[in-house]
């Protein structure tokens, strides 16, 4: 009898496992991973808008072309003609020389710490597109907002230094 009972129990199958096996290890930690990444994304997409939002901008408008016999400037080099420091803004007027048919012109600025560079470029003309003339172009760049301050700007045409200012923003 003792035998029979022992053959029985061989015999019996063993139990069920449950239908919902539990989640790996790996992918719980893929699962995790994926939420920590996601999150991150959004937190630097949230700061990156936030300190572009406060950064410092430019803005440039350039005057018609002011003919050398009709402009009434002191010197016809490249110069700061006009600095002003309102309202957190450091707004700046430019006389630089430039072919007649130039359009645009293009600004790049540096700023580190209350020392600010700014470089005046005009785009390349094709052949077709430049004119046999020069003109002098008053350039109006207006840098800001900036914390109060004193701040020292030079202005470069080109990466060659046409000017410097200093003053105090309120």
């Amino acid at each position: 009898m003792l035998v029979k009972i022992l053959k029985s129990t061989r015999d019996t199958p063993p139990m069920s496992e449950p239908s919902v096996a539990p989640p790996s290890h790996a992918r719980l930690l893929f699962g995790v991973m994926l939420i920590v990444v996601i999150l991150s994304a959004f937190t630097l997409i949230a700061i990156y808008g936030i300190s572009r939002a406060n950064a410092p901008q430019v803005m440039i408008t350039k005057s018609p072309c002011l003919r050398f016999e009709k402009a009434n400037f002191a010197a016809t080099n490249e110069s700061i003609t006009g600095a002003k420091w309102i309202n957190h803004h450091i707004r700046l007027d430019v006389l630089v020389i430039e072919n007649c048919c130039l359009k645009d012109f293009e600004v790049d600025w540096v700023v580190s710490g209350q020392v600010i560079q700014v470089n005046i470029r005009s785009p390349l003309l094709s052949v077709t597109e430049a004119c046999r003339c020069v003109c002098p172009f008053i350039v109006h760049v207006d840098l800001g907002p900036f914390p109060s301050g004193l701040y020292y700007v030079t202005v470069f045409h080109h990466g060659a230094v046409i000017g410097e200012t200093s003053g105090i923003l309120n």
